[in-house]
């Protein structure tokens, strides 16, 4: 309890899984807190002589894994402290040490992470003159850097962190940002605050210079900007910590700016269901869900990462076009690409493991398999002549030869640990095969040895055996001790049997053991110098890991494109959008009770720039809405789209306000979240911006939603900064007349049908204006009781005959509401704008 105090003392603030014998032990209040957590029986043990008993327990130690993950998923941080000797031969207390801390964002073992996603620890550094955010993926060795700055940094930091799906985040001490606890708590992202002292002043050119080579932040790629050096320098003293050896590793660092990608906040990606269904949480039915085809657990990281990061660059959009193009026009080089890509592993994430010296004898198979494809996969995709297929596989030559050192060294079928030795093959090493050699003579002679004490004692069921404890020994039954020779050493007694040795059986013993555990001993140091090897060969292995991330991304994205008839879309050189026979990617195949119905869509700046779309509920407005805006995201990802033609102009970013939705955590309305969210898109929007409004206003009352709704429209429309192509489907009618002076406003409607009282949604988008909701139709259709639907067209009958056009609307929008004019009460001493109509006044 000494030893387990002292190491526990040096991680105060982490879970401590202390190894003892077959079990990783916790123990005090790490012991009441975890068995909670991990649901496992919390007991107790003796401290010492009249003290309290100390809570404890325990995970067998094979299934460490499976406690840890449930540990890291509700956002823990553990020490894994391991024996360092065998306890058999050590002397006094067994030597334990803490090999590894591991957090939530810091994690490399597969049994830890989902295989589509990457891992990211994010760390923020803030001054005054902005924020710096680093983003490191240890399982991959990739940093992203970027610097934010003005008002708006934290909510731009918040977006960012969301874009990356960060798993941890450091932060100053002191620092707090509603917009980020926000982001944190729905995200379920662990935080760690760090502080600044005196010790930063000599640590961080000293981690400088280990990690990256250079004392001075200033001559790194990046010097130029500081905050992100520092952001940086915030994640590197924390993995000196958690986990050095990955921090040692880090090689791929890349500066970017944000504004270079399209913009898609959370709401939106919530709203267009990119990566998930608002139905189940799920990936199924999702955008994602359509576009994986991947076979390559790195293709399933790098589509999510061209999904977070839409492009923005002309150049870059058509070069992926160009290369799915190629692709689809040659279908038996994707079938044979596909083949092989099916048998490759994560390159990526064995090649981090290796560098950080914990990659498994199953880990090193797992890269010789793929090896041995990739001169198939380079030939190949040789033939690709596509300029962003140039170069894919240059400089992965050496490679072969790695592949040849593995597959010589390894055998058919290693073990998962290297431990016990049986991962290398015969052949591979003389000095080992001696050794091998040795053991399985002896175990040869052991079993003569069997044969020969059973025909000179008698007994026929005499049965020599071995375990850890005793070592080789003669097993005999109980009804044939009477014939047991005298030589005989008893050892041990069973309950139907007991145990002895002979001098001669124990003096091969030794031999045996000897000669095993010296192959272990060679085969460990073999072991840790062929990791050294492969890890020489990083640089290539991470290259080739990438160039087979994007081809299996590129026909994952043609198969797409052959499989559900996209076509290749056109860039317009200004912002007019051109879409022909558009539909929803998502719902045109999960749809089932009828076939989905295309749409064309065509905006512009001009005449079609702020488009009112009117119709009933369930008639398909909200669809054509995201259809549109999903069709805009699918080209900026360098996807081929949902329709028969496309010309599409590059958004800067896509906003969206869809449905109604409580913040009961942060202490919001539905109302108060529409209206932030409106607040952010006029305060972001500019004219290169796509938005998308569904039902702006409904969270108040009819008259107030109406009049927010009209203004919002009218301020999108005339704001020199914005101008932004906006689909504003709504239920108030009255913005229909917003056509009639405002002249990049138009109306849109969904077309039905009207057959005896009963409606037809023909799902047909057109122009013009729907005159009612048909709302209780809609009612009716939903199976409310029909004494409900009779009244609700009683009373809609009255309300009608009341209602008159409120022409102070329009009137107020072409010349501006005299100061005078004031609004008049109705019998019931409500100001309104249709019972009570205007003074004379």
């Amino acid at each position: 309890m000494q030893q387990y105090a002292s190491i526990k003392a040096r991680y105060p603030d982490c879970f401590l899984f202390y190894r003892m014998g077959d079990f990783y032990e916790m123990f005090g209040e790490d012991a009441i807190k975890g068995a909670e957590i991990l649901d496992i029986v919390l007991t107790s043990r003796d401290r010492g002589a009249e003290e309290e008993r100390m809570p404890m327990c325990g995970v067998p130690h094979h299934a460490l894994w499976n406690y840890v993950r449930r540990m890291i998923n509700a956002g823990h941080t553990l020490a894994i402290c391991e024996q360092m000797e065998d306890p058999s031969k050590a002397k006094g207390l067994v030597k334990r040490e803490v090999i590894r801390v591991i957090t939530p964002g810091t994690v490399i073992e597969d049994e830890l992470m989902e295989e589509d996603a990457a891992n990211y620890l994010a760390a923020l550094a803030v001054s005054s003159a902005g924020l710096g955010l680093a983003l490191c993926d240890i399982s991959r060795a990739a940093v992203y850097l970027t610097e934010l700055h003005g008002e708006d940094a934290a909510q731009d930091a918040a977006e960012e962190l969301g874009r990356f799906g960060v798993a941890e985040v450091l932060l100053p001490e002191g620092f707090s940002d509603s917009r980020l606890s926000k982001l944190f708590e729905e995200r379920s992202v662990s935080v760690a605050k760090y502080k600044s002292d005196f010790d930063d002043e000599w640590r961080r050119p000293r981690l400088f210079e280990e990690r990256l080579g250079v004392r001075d932040a200033g001559r790194l790629p990046f010097g130029d900007h500081p905050l992100a050096a520092d952001a940086l320098y915030r994640i590197l003293a924390y993995l000196e910590r958690a986990n050095p050896a990955a921090a040692a590793n880090l090689e791929r660092f890349t500066y970017y700016e944000p504004d270079a990608y399209m913009s898609v906040d959370d709401t939106t990606q919530r709203n267009l269901e990119i990566f998930r269904s608002q139905r189940t949480g799920e990936k199924k039915n999702s955008l994602l869900w359509v576009l994986d085809k991947t076979r390559t657990a790195a293709g399933k990281r790098l589509l999510r990462e061209v999904m977070s990061f839409p492009l923005m660059r002309r150049d870059e959009i058509e070069r992926r076009h160009a290369g799915i193009q190629e692709l689809i026009s040659r279908p038996l080089i994707r079938a044979e690409i596909a083949d092989v890509l099916k048998g490759i592993k994560d390159i990526e994430r064995i090649e981090s493991r290796v560098a950080a010296q914990t990659a498994s004898p199953l880990d090193l198979a797992a890269l010789r398999e793929s090896l041995m494809r990739l001169p198939v996969l380079r030939d190949w995709g040789g033939r690709l002549e596509a300029p962003i297929f140039k170069g894919l596989f240059d400089g992965t030559e050496p490679l072969n030869e790695l592949a040849d050192l593995l597959s010589s060294a390894l055998i058919a079928n290693p073990p998962a640990s290297s431990r016990e030795g049986g991962v290398f093959a015969d052949g591979f090493s003389v000095e080992l095969d001696k050794l091998r050699d040795a053991a399985r003579g002896g175990k040869e002679w052991v079993a003569r040895l069997q044969q020969k004490e059973r025909e000179l004692s008698g007994i026929k069921n005499l049965k020599i055996g071995y375990n850890k404890v005793f070592g080789y020994f003669l097993e005999i039954s109980k009804g044939n001790l009477h014939m047991v020779p005298k030589h005989y050493i008893r050892k041990q007694t069973l309950v139907n049997a007991e145990r002895f040795i002979t001098e001669e059986l124990k003096a091969m013993e030794d031999e045996i053991l000897s000669a095993e555990e010296k192959a272990i001993t060679l085969e460990l140091e073999m072991y840790a110098d062929l990791l050294h090897h492969v890890a020489a060969e990083r640089s290539p292995l991470l290259r080739v890991a990438a160039s087979i991330a994007l081809l299996d991304l590129l026909i994952s994205f043609a198969e797409c494109a052959t499989q559900y008839n996209w076509c290749r879309p056109q860039i317009a050189d200004d912002m007019h959008l051109l879409i022909e026979a558009g539909r929803h990617p998502v719902i045109e195949l999960t749809q089932r009770d009828e076939p989905f119905v295309p749409n064309d869509a065509e905006f512009d700046p001009l005449g079609k720039q702020l488009n009112i779309i009117t119709g009933p509920n369930m008639a398909g407005k909200s669809t054509y809405l995201r259809q549109v805006a999903l069709t805009a995201f699918l080209n900026q990802i360098g996807s081929f789209v949902p329709a028969k033609s496309a010309s599409l102009p590059i958004f800067d970013a896509i906003f969206s306000r869809v449905g109604a939705t409580d913040d009961l955590a942060l202490g919001q309305s539905t109302f108060m979240v529409e209206m932030l969210e409106c607040s952010r898109i006029l305060h972001n929007a500019t004219g290169r911006s796509l938005i998308i409004l569904d039902e702006i206003g409904r969270g108040t009352s009819t008259y107030d939603g109406l009049a927010i709704a009209w203004a919002v429209a009218e301020y999108i429309h005339n704001h020199p900064a914005l101008r932004a192509i906006t689909l504003f489907a709504t239920h108030y009618h009255e913005l229909t007349r917003l056509s009639e002076f405002l002249p990049g406003a138009r109306n849109l409607r969904i077309m039905l049908q009207e057959r005896d009282g009963e409606i037809v949604f023909l799902r047909r988008v057109t122009e013009g204006r729907a005159h009612k909701s048909y709302g209780i139709q809609v009612a009716k259709l939903a199976g409310l009781p029909k004494p409900v639907v009779e009244r609700a067209t009683q009373i809609m009958e009255v309300i009608d005959a009341q209602k008159v056009a409120p022409d102070i609307i329009a009137h107020s929008a072409r010349e501006g509401i005299p100061d005078r004019v004031k609004l008049k009460k109705d019998d019931e001493g409500q100001i309104g704008l249709f019972g009570g109509g205007i003074s004379d006044e």
